[in-house]
């Protein structure tokens, strides 16, 4: 058998080839870089937006802590009232005295045994006196007491 020649197509056959998808190259060369801006464009008002919306969150919820808890703010002093001495009746009453200051404390000097220094011999550091200090509040002056070497 020979082949007639070329078939002319039906419209069902036609029809059919429309539907199959089709590859085709843009017609300019701008198409992909103006796709890649409006993609980066939309992104950046997406994220801006959502960014935004955020900050105004922790906004509000600042000024509402601050609203909840406002500062503290120290209460005036009372004003001071000074009357001089030859103005002062008997209603006028002299401030209670100081109490005395507590005496410095004494600072006892470490001593060194004599040829030897006190540094390097760790037995002799142990043996040197010792002092106490007694915290128990009582207001009375301390004494240093120096103890007994131990044997």
């Amino acid at each position: 058998m020979t082949d007639p020649g070329p078939r002319p197509e039906s419209p069902v056959f036609a029809y059919a080839k429309g539907l199959t998808p089709r590859i085709a190259t843009a017609a300019s060369p701008w198409t992909m870089a103006l796709g890649l801006v409006a993609v980066v464009a939309i992104a950046a008002i997406v994220f801006f937006s959502l960014q935004a919306n955020r900050l105004a969150k922790i906004r509000a919820a600042e000024k509402a802590y601050e609203a909840a808890n406002p500062p503290y703010r120290p209460p005036p002093p009372p004003p001071l009232i000074v009357v001089p001495p030859n103005m002062a009746g008997p209603d006028v009453v002299a401030p209670p005295a100081l109490p005395p200051a507590p005496p410095a404390p004494v600072v006892m000097p470490t001593p060194v045994l004599p040829g030897k220094a006190a540094e390097s011999d760790l037995g002799a550091r142990y043996k040197l006196p010792a002092m106490i200090v007694d915290l128990s509040g009582s207001r009375a002056p301390a004494a240093p007491v120096a103890m007994a070497a131990a044997p």
